[in-house]
């Protein structure tokens, strides 16, 4: 088991930005169940002062390009497979789920070498996505257009189908 805590910044209204961002993660995480899903175990506000933090399993061979770095001759398309049967399930969930920010380091490598998305604080529920904020994300993994435009009431599976795309070549090229 291991927590993921959420960075906090110190400003006026921090604390309900994180908090808003902390409840938004847990209500799209804990729906999902897959077996390259990273399993959310619980959340809580109280292990660590002023801190959210969810619990999980913990994924001991870590982020899948830094794996990749000590293990060259891991099966890299037994990986990208799980991480496209973990994106398909995310799209195909009724209401579909964006995850908007796949990349290598969100995509963690367990004991028994299956890797699984993680890191949901910028996904949504497509149904109720109503953002009028550029699009967020790492920016070498977003589409293009996402950074020239306002996204109001957009789909967001095309943007995560491109960041698979460079997620793809980065497991690929190393």
């Amino acid at each position: 088991m291991c927590f993921r805590v959420l960075r906090q910044w110190e400003s006026s209204d921090s604390g309900k930005k994180v908090y808003k961002q902390f409840c938004r993660e847990l209500s799209v995480w804990h729906r999902l169940k897959h077996p390259n899903i990273l399993p959310l175990i619980g959340a809580t506000t109280e292990c660590f002062p002023k801190r959210y933090c969810f619990l999980v399993h913990w994924q001991s061979n870590g982020p899948l390009p830094a794996y990749l770095e000590t293990h060259p001759d891991h099966d890299k398309y037994t990986s990208i497979s799980q991480i496209v049967d973990g994106l398909y399930y995310l799209h195909n969930l009724d209401p579909p789920v964006g995850h908007k920010d796949i990349k290598g380091d969100n995509i963690l490598v367990g004991v028994d070498l299956v890797c699984v998305i993680t890191d949901f604080g910028l996904a949504s529920l497509l149904e109720s996505e109503r953002s009028t904020t550029l699009g967020r994300g790492s920016q070498f993994w977003t589409a293009p257009e996402v950074g020239s435009q306002t996204v109001l009431d957009q789909d967001c599976r095309p943007r995560d189908v491109y960041s698979l795309g460079c997620t793809i070549y980065q497991v690929c090229s190393g």
